[in-house]
């Protein structure tokens, strides 16, 4: 699910200048909204001003988190109960600063729809040492475990750097 370690420089955002972040990938129903629920609780936890969204390039709006996305996040203390799926949107893209998307599919989908975002586009893998960080959906529990745990880490790393 995650792709091998990659040796090259991360891009990451400079943090004294984001003040939005918009996590976004595929169905919005897995990696990125447990990526803004534990991101928004390690940036208050490090007295770091940042709002947090998550969307998905091709969600179903409404779509609740999978079940396997809620069990997997329970081990960090937080739910995913509320949450509901939204597509990306110009509205969300204009609100953000900074946009971190999970895998390559994702980052296309984002430039084709919005040509003009690469800028503030970042790779969450990458920041890890990661290729990027592949979409559970439909695999096992254990896989939904494991994709999280990369998100944690490399999440734990961009705040690192900050």
């Amino acid at each position: 699910v995650v792709a091998p370690f990659i040796h090259s420089p991360a891009r990451i955002p400079d943090f004294s200048k984001v003040r939005r972040v918009l996590f976004v990938c595929y169905g919005n129903i897995n990696r990125s909204p447990f990526a803004e629920e534990y991101a928004r609780a390690r940036f208050a936890e490090s007295h770091m001003p940042i709002e947090v969204r998550s969307a998905g390039t091709a969600a179903r709006p409404g779509t609740p988190a999978t079940l396997q996305a809620q069990g997997a996040i329970a081990q960090y203390g937080t739910t995913l109960a509320g949450h509901r799926a939204q597509r990306i949107s110009s509205e969300l893209v204009s609100w953000a600063d900074t946009i971190i998307y999970m895998d390559n599919t994702n980052r296309a989908a984002l430039l084709e729809a919005f040509p003009d975002t690469g800028d503030k586009m970042y790779s969450l893998a990458s920041v890890a040492g990661m290729r990027e960080i592949s979409d559970p959906d439909g695999l096992s529990q254990s896989m939904y475990t494991d994709v999280f745990t990369h998100i944690a880490r490399a999440i734990n790393a961009l705040i690192e750097r900050a």
